[in-house]
C-alpha cells in the first residue's frame, strides 16, 4: 500500500505543494492506525485476563473492564490534530468511533459474553467517547492556543467588544471570541457568497473515485519555439496537474467494491477499515455540491482506497503454498508495474516539465482533464 501510494500522482503533487489537506490525510490515517492497533491490543489484554483467571471463556458474563486504552488516546490526539487542520475530519472521527466500539462488542462475543457483549455499546462506548471525542476536542482547542494567548488575530477582540453578550458572560472573552469566529467560518462555507461562486476546476464528487476532473495547479501555456528550451516545431507547455495516477485510481475504485463485498458478505473485519475510511472521507462531500469542490480534497480518500487495493491484491496472491501461486504473483506484479509505468508517464505533468503541446495532450486521456 505504501509503494502504491508513493506512485500516486495526487499524493505526489500534494506532498510537494503542501496544501493543508495532505496533513489532514496524514493525521486521519495515523488515527485509524491507532484504532486498529487498539483492537488487537484490547483482545490480547482480554485474553490475558481470561488466562490469568484460569477460565476458558467468559461463560456468558461481560468480563473484565480494561480502563487503560493508550492506543485510543493516541487516536483521539491524532483526530484532534486532523480537526485542527480541517473540520471535515469530524466525519471520520464519528464513523470510526462507532466502528471501534462495535469491535469491542465483537471481542466480548468471541470471548464468550453472549448477548451481554452488546453492553459494550454503553460500557465501552462512554469511555470511547471520552478517549476519542473529548480528547480530540481538547487537542483541537489547543491548536488555537496561539490565537487565544495573543492579540491581533482576526476577531480575537470580539469578546472584549461585546462584554454583555451571553457567550462572553458564559465563556469569557477569549473563548467567546473563538466561538464567534467559528460561527463566521461556518457561515462563510455554507453562505451565499460561496454557493454562488463558480470555478473552472469545480469537480463534482460523483467523479472523484474515477478521477473525472483533476485540478490544474500551475500552467505556462503557449511557450514559443526557441524560448525557454522549447525546440519546436510545436508550441510547448509547462503544467502541474493535481491528478491521481489513472490506473491506480481505477484499480482502487474496483477494489473498493470488492472490499465492501468481502466485509459484508465475507464477514472479514479487516476490509471494513478501508471501506469506512474511504466512505467517511468521501460521501459527506455530496452535501456540499452546491458550492465549488475540487479534486484535491480526495487526498484524504486515496490512502484508504489504496489500502483496499493492496488487500485485494493480497486476496489474488493467496496462500503461499497454493499450486498456482506463481501465476497469482504474476498478476499482482503486472498490476503494480502498470501503476508504476503510468506514474512515470504522467510525471512530466506533475512537475512543470517542459513538454511539446502534442506530448502534453497525449497525457490528457479524457477531455475532462483539460
Amino acid at each position: 500500500a505504501g509503494v502504491l501510494l508513493t506512485l500516486d500522482g495526487l499524493a505526489f503533487v500534494m506532498s510537494r505543494i503542501a496544501l493543508l489537506d495532505v496533513f489532514e490525510a496524514t493525521f486521519i490515517v495515523a488515527a485509524v492506525s491507532a484504532l486498529v492497533a487498539d483492537r488487537d491490543w484490547f483482545r490480547h489484554r482480554l485474553a490475558d485476563r481470561l488466562e490469568a483467571s484460569g477460565r476458558a471463556d467468559l461463560g456468558g458474563g461481560y468480563g473484565p473492564i480494561i480502563w487503560l486504552r493508550p492506543w485510543r488516546l493516541m487516536a483521539g490526539l491524532m483526530f484532534g490534530l486532523a480537526l485542527g487542520t480541517k473540520w471535515n475530519a469530524l466525519y471520520a472521527l464519528a464513523a470510526f468511533g462507532v466502528l471501534c466500539v462495535l469491535w469491542d462488542v465483537g471481542a466480548r462475543r468471541l470471548a464468550g459474553a453472549d448477548f451481554r457483549a452488546w453492553l459494550a455499546l454503553v460500557i465501552e462506548g462512554i469511555p470511547a467517547l471520552i478517549r476519542l471525542v473529548v480528547v480530540a476536542a481538547l487537542v483541537y482547542v489547543a491548536t488555537w492556543s496561539g490565537w487565544l494567548l495573543t492579540r491581533g488575530g482576526y476577531r480575537r477582540d470580539w469578546g472584549l467588544q461585546n462584554p454583555d453578550h451571553p457567550w462572553t458572560k458564559a465563556l469569557g472573552e477569549g473563548f467567546a471570541s473563538l466561538l464567534y469566529l467559528h460561527k463566521e467560518i461556518y457561515e462563510f462555507h455554507i453562505g451565499d457568497y460561496i454557493r454562488n461562486a463558480t470555478h473552472p476546476y469545480d469537480a463534482n464528487p460523483a467523479g472523484w473515485l474515477l478521477m473525472a476532473r483533476p485540478i490544474g495547479m500551475d500552467a505556462v501555456n503557449d511557450i514559443k519555439p526557441g524560448t525557454d528550451g522549447c525546440l519546436g516545431p510545436d508550441n510547448c507547455i509547462r503544467v502541474i496537474s493535481g491528478m491521481g495516477t489513472p490506473v491506480l485510481w481505477w484499480f482502487a475504485a474496483v477494489a473498493l467494491v470488492v472490499c465492501i463485498i468481502w466485509w459484508v458478505g465475507g464477514r472479514d473485519w479487516r476490509f471494513g477499515v478501508p471501506v469506512v475510511g474511504a466512505l467517511s472521507t468521501y460521501l459527506p462531500w455530496f452535501a456540499y455540491t452546491d458550492r465549488p469542490l475540487f479534486f484535491f480534497y480526495a487526498i484524504t480518500i486515496v490512502p484508504f482506497t489504496v489500502i483496499g487495493l493492496a488487500m485485494v491484491l493480497g486476496l489474488i496472491l493467496g496462500d503461499p503454498a497454493a499450486p498456482d501461486r506463481r501465476k497469482r504473483a504474476m498478476i499482482v506484479g503486472v498490476a503494480t508495474a502498470l501503476v508504476a509505468a503510468n506514474f512515470a508517464w504522467i510525471y512530466p505533468v506533475l512537475t512543470d516539465e517542459l513538454l511539446p503541446y502534442p506530448q502534453w495532450l497525449a497525457r490528457m486521456w479524457l477531455r475532462t482533464w483539460i
